[in-house]
């Protein structure tokens, strides 16, 4: 249990036997008016005890908290402790209680209650109490209310409720989170908020009472707006019944009532929202007529007020029934169409009265030829069939009122047949990088090209995109192609019609140069492998223009060493001491074309190197007899967060391995690194050092000092840690 606290203590002297009573207050339930607590009675044996026959007897303890909780125990006979000695514990007894407090949230100290009787019939007892105080519950206020002073400016008041000491005030606006705003240093029932408000807001207000022990359930919220903000302009169209006036979104307010006016004049008057849209019947049909609307809204709380905003701006100028003005708008005019597909023809209805297109005539023709009309409603488009040849085409619409507007502009359109390309180059396949690619153009009317578009594809994914204007048919692709199969794709362009695209797929196939030379084996002098590669010349293949030299520790996976164009020697520091390692070295040619020539070379040193410098050129040859230890780990944190008795074990990404190397070098052995080798290898200032060993070790790492103390003789012992890595 949580409690602790030792608040009675008596030692009887024979036997030795102690009894305790502790008890700690744990906390206020606020809702429930109620204390908590936790007590605990113990008996152990006391001071010089040495044995159980001291301590077999029978024993009983009962307690009580301010008489409402009561518990007893009695102990087993003979009773032998849990082990000997002072303080060897005999029994335990806890419990918590839960302390009711009054309608005030207040109670007197609890009572805690203690009786101990030691031996069969109760030959030692002894009776005692401990006071415990325990804090007043707060109390939730009453009567909270709101008086709206201004958009900026709220007074809360509340009736305070003893035995409370201060009141904390909480605010949300416009249905948001509660934010503590104020808490009172006194019990005050009064407080003015004159910040954070404005205009078109619902804000909520609730309070809280507080004392030492915590803070009392709210209040229910008490809700107050402020002047709603100014709309949108309204949107406004003709219908049967007269002229339809905004809609509830138009608003954007907190208003639960509008107010509309018609160029100046009151139409409408606290109208509940709900009566949007709103429709304004019979209107004055000689004039013109456009709308504003304003929110109105009751503010709450006390006093409530009457709240108006301001009036939004003015809507379109909505003209009663009329003939709609000639379409505009009409697509294509000038352009250019397919006849293997049906000619959309668009426009736009230009109302006088705001009402919408009811019925539209469409008219075609030929020059010269006569018209064909077609009939619709409501839509404002059509799709038209068409030959080729050059059209012209008008539009007439009718909204409510039963006239027709007048025949539109005259607009033009030619229609053509869809114009081809066709794939000239390359065909099935294709032996360079680089590759021009070629089409040819046709179009049945003799129209020129005036576009072009390529696309270089591979897997189905676009590589390349090029595009231009004028009538060229041909192009080279900047990408350089490499081995395998591509696409390519074209397309061409007359006014504003496309060809399809065309589209081959091809065969990038390259001859390969000759395979390069390549040989290898271990120096145990230098502590690498010792390589020569180069191009071979062969008057048949391709010429060589690169060679690359790689190792790999498994045959898969391969890391760049070299590259050149001439015969070339080097030293791989960075190979298996011990072991097999892979060496390939690859030609190339200049569009890409490759081959390869892969040799292992095989490494038997029984000694242990350690190299540094940039390319771990310089090495420390030591005997591999001294001891070698390895040791490995991860990094590990430990985090303390709140609300935890304990912190946190975290392990972290970072890997670490020390190898630690024990053993002697002696000064007349010239095959091992003597005390000035190794003292320039631990000098470097490059950070990087090399390990490994003939047990296929390769570990990459910083090196700490190397410990080299000298004796006279034919030996020098030395250690030091050689080196660590971490990953």
């Amino acid at each position: 249990m949580a409690a602790t606290t030792e608040r009675l203590n008596w030692l009887r002297a024979s036997p030795n036997v102690r009894f305790q009573l502790f008890a700690n207050y744990i906390g206020a339930d606020i809702a429930a008016n109620e204390s908590i607590v936790d007590v605990r009675i113990r008996c152990a044996n006391g001071p010089g005890a040495t044995s159980a026959t001291q301590s077999n007897d029978g024993g009983s303890h009962v307690g009580s908290i301010d008489g409402i909780g009561t518990f007893a125990s009695r102990s087993q006979t003979p009773f032998i402790p849990s082990g000997l000695g002072a303080n060897a514990q005999r029994w335990n007894l806890e419990a918590r209680v839960r302390i009711p407090h009054n309608s005030n949230g207040s109670h007197a100290n609890a009572i805690i209650r203690m009786i101990t009787d030691w031996g069969p019939g109760g030959s030692y007892g002894q009776e005692g109490t401990y006071s415990m105080p325990l804090p007043t519950i707060p109390r939730t206020p009453t009567n909270v209310a709101v008086e709206r002073l201004s958009d900026t400016s709220m007074r809360v008041t509340w009736d305070h409720v003893s035995p409370s000491t201060r009141g904390r005030i909480q605010r949300r606006i416009n249905g948001g989170a509660w934010q503590t705003i104020y808490t009172m240093n006194t019990t005050s029932g009064t407080f003015t908020n004159s910040s954070g408000l404005g205009a078109n807001l619902r804000v909520d207000y609730r309070v809280a009472g507080v004392t030492d022990a915590g803070v009392s359930a709210y209040s229910s919220p008490v809700t107050v707006y402020t002047t709603p903000g100014t709309p949108l302009a309204p949107a406004v169209s003709r219908v049967a019944e007269g002229i339809r006036v905004a809609s509830a979104s138009t608003l954007n307010t907190h208003a639960t009532h509008f107010d509309i006016q018609d160029d100046g004049v009151l139409v409408a008057s606290a109208q509940p929202v709900s009566n949007l849209p709103w429709v304004h019947e019979d209107p004055n049909p000689a004039i013109a007529h456009r709308y504003r609307i304003r929110g109105r809204r009751a503010s709450g709380g006390i006093g409530s007020s009457t709240l108006i905003g301001s009036y939004s701006p003015y809507s379109a100028t909505v003209e009663l029934l009329a003939p709609p003005n000639p379409p505009t708008g009409l697509t294509p005019n000038g352009g250019v169409a397919a006849d293997d597909m049906d000619v959309r023809l668009q426009w736009v209805h230009n109302p006088v009265d705001a009402s919408d297109q009811s019925d539209y005539e469409l008219r075609y023709r030929e020059p010269d030829d006569a018209w064909t009309t077609l009939a619709g409603d409501d839509e404002t488009f059509r799709d038209v069939p068409l030959t080729a040849g050059d059209w012209e085409w008008q539009v007439r619409t009718k909204g409510e009122h039963p006239d027709w507007s007048n025949w539109s502009s005259t607009a033009t359109v030619e229609v053509i047949s869809r114009p081809g390309v066709a794939i000239t180059q390359p065909e099935d396949e294709w032996d360079a990088a680089i590759l021009p690619v070629t089409w040819t153009w046709f179009q049945e009317q003799d129209r020129p090209q005036t576009q072009w578009q390529v696309q270089l594809l591979q897997d189905s994914e676009v590589i390349e995109y090029r595009a231009g204007v004028g009538a060229a048919t041909s192009f080279t692709l900047p990408r350089h192609l490499t081995e395998g199969e591509w696409t390519v794709r074209v397309r061409g362009r007359t006014g504003d019609v496309w060809s399809d695209w065309d589209e081959t797929t091809f065969q990038v196939v390259f001859d390969p140069p000759a395979a390069p030379a390549l040989a290898g084996e271990w120096d145990e002098a230098q502590g690498g492998v010792s390589l020569s590669f180069g191009p071979v010349d062969d008057e048949v293949a391709p010429e060589t223009v690169r060679v690359v030299l790689e190792r790999s520790f498994d045959g898969e996976e391969w890391h760049s060493i070299a590259e050149g164009t001439e015969p070339t020697e080097v030293v791989d520091w960075e190979s298996l001491s011990n072991g097999h390692t892979w060496y390939r070295s690859t030609s190339f040619t200049a569009p890409g074309a490759a081959a390869e020539t892969v040799i292992v070379v095989e490494a038997r040193s029984s000694a242990v190197w350690l190299s540094g410098g940039s390319g771990f050129e310089i090495t420390g040859r030591l005997p591999y007899d001294p001891k070698v230890t390895i040791t490995v780990g991860r990094e590990t944190a430990l985090k303390q967060y709140a609300g935890r008795s304990k912190p946190v074990v975290y392990r972290g990404e970072a890997l670490s391995r020390i190898v630690q190397i024990q053993g002697t070098v002696l000064d007349q052995a010239v095959d091992n690194a003597g005390i000035d080798h190794l003292t320039e290898l631990s000098h470097l200032s490059h950070p990087v050092f090399l390990f490994r060993s003939p047990r296929g070790d390769r570990i990459y790492g910083s090196i700490s000092a190397i410990n080299l103390p000298r004796r006279f003789g034919s030996s020098l012992p030395g250690s030091g840690t050689a080196c660590g890595s971490t990953g």
